[in-house]
């Protein structure tokens, strides 16, 4: 079974392999008598070679079911305050998958930790690292099963400290195949983003990573 990890999008299409006896020769057909050639068509969509999927970060799900889906332009979104925190305003932001074949497998999004940006009072002070927590949310989906009605939560809005206990920026499911009962399968999940009180940080340019994740699983 091929190992993947990635989160640079592959897009493929099916292939059909053809295994045939595909010519018949002889000599001058006699009376009742007929010439044949056969082709076997085989379509194995168990094979790795079958197994393709495509992967990414999309503000816009039109099309996904159609395969039209267009992934984000830039490698960036921008955050906007609301309020007393950072959100994504009225910008859309999901994950989005699009599998066919027969291969198991899972979709993780994780971070890379809290957002962090470098602060200097002025050009002869010295500089600072400083932090800033935040918090991504989505409805993980499974194969098989309906839309769970839970949210999962990566990250927190609660405050940055040095000791960040009980804060958990490490991935977390978005989609489980391991019921393997079609053949394609489509989907996406809205991701909403806040960050902390912003009275609690200093005026930079905070940032941080989200990486989304796709890894074979093995059915016992």
């Amino acid at each position: 079974m091929k190992k993947f990890i990635s989160i640079i999008t592959i897009i493929g299409l099916c292939m059909i392999p053809l295994f045939a006896e595909v010519s018949a020769d002889g000599d001058k057909l006699g009376s009742g008598e007929n010439g044949t050639a056969t082709v076997d068509i085989k379509f194995d969509l168990t094979s790795d070679e079958n197994s393709k999927w495509q992967i990414g970060f999309t503000d816009n799900i039109d099309g996904l079911d159609n395969n039209t889906v267009t992934p984000l332009s830039s490698g960036e979104v921008e955050l906007s305050i609301n309020g007393k925190q950072g959100t994504l305003g009225e910008k859309k932001l999901y994950v989005y998958w699009i599998i066919a074949g027969g291969q198991p497998l899972k979709i993780t999004l994780g971070a890379k930790g809290p957002l962090t940006g470098t602060y200097q009072q002025d050009a002869g002070s010295q500089s600072s690292t400083e932090y800033m927590n935040w918090k991504v949310e989505w409805t993980p989906l499974a194969s098989g099963k309906e839309a769970s009605s839970g949210k999962t939560v990566l990250g927190t809005t609660n405050s940055y400290n040095s000791g960040q206990i009980g804060v958990d920026y490490t991935a977390k499911p978005v989609f489980t195949r391991e019921v393997l009962d079609s053949s394609r399968e489509v989907g996406s999940a809205q991701l909403d983003i806040e960050t902390q009180n912003i009275d609690d940080v200093k005026p930079v340019s905070y940032g941080s990573t989200l990486t989304l994740t796709i890894a074979p699983v093995d059915i016992q």
